[in-house]
């Protein structure tokens, strides 16, 4: 099996070989030796399966109507959720799904979402009413006023029937840390091992959900609370002081950025201390590199990848790295 850059070579020695032949008949004999070899089974690299996620959120009718049609419902379900959507999802195979925002994570509390579903609070969804300047009227239905019968055992759910890995982003804007760290103990703490587990299991799943992926807040820039980058790396560093594991490698994933600048060198140091220092650091080194290498990259995902894991900080993609 040929090496890349020995394919690499022959190839281009083969177009301007075939090119030269044209106009040097002399050199006919030499192009006619240059080959090039096809090899479709050579490994590249491994993709992480979470660049293919999904993300859905209490907005319009992706949950209420999309997602969750309920059980009654004339439309075709597998306990509640939408059965052409359930089998469209196992056919991409999404890596993870993101849930419940969004902008609207920021003003969910779990403890809504939980529990017996008749006894679940309707809340005023976030994205009701959101622009009062406009004048412009409320819309009717589940996205001005949410039945929360879609919740955390629901999403784990479809999560299990789609084979996504489960993403939830909890609020920073206005619940407490004590909040977050809650919710992770409902979805992953051991069968009967706490109230909260006792919870989750009076809703029909004792089992944890062993949930790894953890968003701290959403856009914390506008909708997640207005932060400035040293606030929320306040923030980010407050909820993740403290967080019941049980044996699950949790990641944190902090807010998505909308412009670099939020995500700069004041929040990497702000947010964990001298890890972030240091991961600030490699950007800083890294970028001329990175920058100097990009085109040449793209055109090598080998390359890239390599460029990617040695010159940027965990995490700065929005994703934890393996």
């Amino acid at each position: 099996m040929r090496s890349r850059r020995a394919f690499m070579g022959a190839a281009a020695a083969g177009v301007a070989g075939s090119l030269l032949a044209r106009r040097v008949p002399a050199l006919r004999a030499q192009a006619d030796d240059a080959k090039i070899e096809i090899l479709l089974d050579e490994p590249i690299g491994t993709i992480a399966p979470e660049i293919y996620g999904h993300f859905i959120e209490h907005l319009g009718g992706v949950i209420y109507d999309g997602v969750w049609v309920g059980e009654d419902s004339k439309t075709p379900n597998t306990g509640g959720l939408r059965k052409t959507l359930v089998d469209a999802f196992k056919a991409i195979k999404p890596g993870v799904l993101r849930w419940p925002g969004g902008c609207f994570a920021d003003s969910y509390d779990w403890r809504d979402g939980v529990g017996a579903p008749d006894k679940r609070p309707r809340r005023t969804d976030f994205w009701a009413d959101n622009r009062p300047s406009g004048n412009r009227a409320a819309t009717d239905g589940p996205q001005r006023f949410d039945p929360n019968r879609f919740g955390t055992n629901e999403f784990i759910r479809f999560c299990r029937l789609t084979g996504a890995a489960p993403y939830i982003a909890a609020n920073v804007r206005s619940l407490p840390a004590k909040d977050f760290y809650q919710w992770v103990e409902y979805c992953n703490a051991p069968a009967g091992a706490t109230t909260l587990s006792e919870l989750r299991a009076a809703s029909g799943e004792s089992d944890p959900f062993g949930v790894r992926y953890w968003g701290v807040g959403n856009e914390p820039w506008g909708c997640g609370g207005n932060f400035t980058p040293e606030e929320y790396a306040t923030e980010f560093r407050r909820y993740t002081a403290w967080v019941p594991k049980y044996g699950v490698p949790l990641k944190y994933i902090g807010g998505a950025q909308r412009r670099r600048s939020f995500v700069d060198a004041r929040l990497l140091q702000d947010a964990d201390g001298s890890r972030c220092r240091r991961a600030e650091r490699r950007l800083r080194l890294g970028a001329p590199l990175l920058q100097r290498h990009d085109r040449r990259s793209q055109r090598d995902p080998v390359l890239h990848r390599r460029l990617v894991r040695t010159h940027r900080p965990r995490g700065s993609d929005g994703l934890a790295r393996r």
